[in-house]
């Protein structure tokens, strides 16, 4: 049985860890399969000095990947 909306209640939160010590290597390691050499997800210098960030951070997709595979898990607690 799928989840439906209609289980779902106004302050319904689910939170999982999908990813644990998501490493800079494996930051760079996605953008050499995803093709995105972006220097906001490599370069530290760039994304504090130059950017304005606290730091590098991984790709959209990369935590796109994450939030489905947490979905997906929620979804088979369901069933």
């Amino acid at each position: 049985m799928p989840l439906r909306a209609s289980q779902l209640n106004i302050g319904d939160t689910h939170s999982e860890q999908v990813a644990t010590n998501l490493s800079r290597t494996q930051i760079v390691q996605y953008a050499g399969a995803s093709g995105d050499y972006m220097p906001l997800h490599t370069d530290e210098v760039y994304a504090r000095e130059i950017a304005g960030y606290p730091g590098v951070f991984a790709h959209g997709m990369l935590s796109m990947g994450a939030t489905g595979t947490m979905l997906t898990n929620w979804w088979a607690m369901a069933v």
